[in-house]
């Protein structure tokens, strides 16, 4: 599944477009594994996928009916995989580590333009594999690390 985060995080780079063929199994994949993985309930996939559709549906809806493409409907297939992939708190971790991974680039790119730099579109969904993917391989870790600080 990591290599098609990967992949997806490239081609949204280059092309800024996700492809259904990829995002779409990646979904069926998350939800079909949900059920065997052996440290969480099986709804949880499930609960993920509904939450991981629902963040970012509202958005893309409304951007449609204004005819102001901020987001696309890849967003928010692919946050659906991830949230049937990792679950419902790792989804939100994913999602918050996304944001700040997104941001602190952004920053970047803007000091940038400040030195003569052009303008460059950034997607946001590499960001959001890239959230996703931490998320993925050291939940465990990061929620143990924050239960200690609190």
């Amino acid at each position: 599944m990591i290599a098609v985060l990967v992949a997806l995080a490239f081609i949204d780079f280059e092309t800024t477009y996700l492809p259904n063929n990829l995002v779409v199994p990646l979904f069926v994949v998350g939800i079909a594994t949900s059920f065997f993985i052996s440290d969480r309930e099986w709804w949880q996939g499930l609960t993920g996928a509904a939450a991981g559709y629902a963040v970012f549906y509202p958005f893309v809806w409304i951007a449609d009916r204004l005819n102001r493409p901020v987001k696309g409907w890849g967003d928010v297939k692919l946050s659906a995989a991830l949230g049937a992939i990792l679950g419902l708190a790792p989804l939100l971790l994913g999602l918050y580590l996304g944001v700040l991974i997104g941001g602190f680039i952004a920053i970047i790119v803007y000091a940038a333009r400040w030195f003569g730099f052009n303008r460059v579109l950034i997607p946001y969904r590499p960001y959001l594999v890239a959230g996703g993917t931490v998320s993925m391989l050291y939940f465990h870790k990061i929620a143990d690390w924050i239960e200690t600080q609190l």
